[in-house]
């Protein structure tokens, strides 16, 4: 019989403090918001099917564990999972802001003046540089 949802939450939440995920990070992987993780672990909602087995996955225990408490993965010395035993999800390793624009001092102190202008205003330049820069 599955247990109640505060105590799914209590282990939604143990879970994903003892891999050392934040609510955001968590749900970057699950591609859900962080509201969403954390009317989770406060039992507002609890996740769907989907939702509980990525959960399971991405949290690195059993399914059974979150929704009914067996095969717990934090109780005996030989399924005892500490943070630091987490490698985390595997992820292509990167050259990061590589891709990112520099701009010289000059076109910062525009891109400044730009929006410190009222909405109607920028629109009207908008136009302009769309009547006068032709895609």
């Amino acid at each position: 019989m599955p247990s109640s949802p505060s105590v799914i939450s209590a282990r939604i939440r143990k879970a994903r403090q003892s891999r050392g995920l934040t609510q955001a990070v968590l749900g970057e992987r699950l591609r859900v918001t962080r509201g969403a993780i954390g009317h989770w672990e406060q039992g507002v909602t609890l996740p769907s099917t989907a939702n509980l087995n990525a959960l399971a996955a991405v949290l690195g225990v059993p399914l059974e564990w979150l929704v009914n408490g067996r095969s717990n993965p934090f109780s005996g010395p030989k399924n005892s999972l500490k943070p630091n035993d987490f490698v985390g999800v595997a992820e292509p390793k990167g050259r990061y802001n590589e891709d990112q624009e520099h701009f010289d001092k000059e076109t910062i102190a525009v891109a400044r003046k730009f929006f410190r202008l009222p909405k109607k205003q920028r629109k009207v330049i908008r136009n302009l540089l769309d009547q006068l820069l032709p895609n």
